[in-house]
């Protein structure tokens, strides 16, 4: 079970996170400001952690 779990989150984000990412940008803000986008390098270390 823990292996599918795993599996289907490292697919979303290999994948599906990828292919929705670019509109999520003009979507998700704070304050009501647009947030810079995190470097892949910086989005991928935070996620192994």
């Amino acid at each position: 079970m823990h292996v599918q779990i795993r599996a289907a989150t490292d697919l979303f984000f290999a994948v599906a996170f990828l292919e929705i990412a670019g509109p999520l940008t003009s979507r998700i803000n704070d304050d009501f400001q647009v947030l810079k986008l995190a470097s892949l390098s910086c989005a991928l270390f935070i996620y192994l952690l």
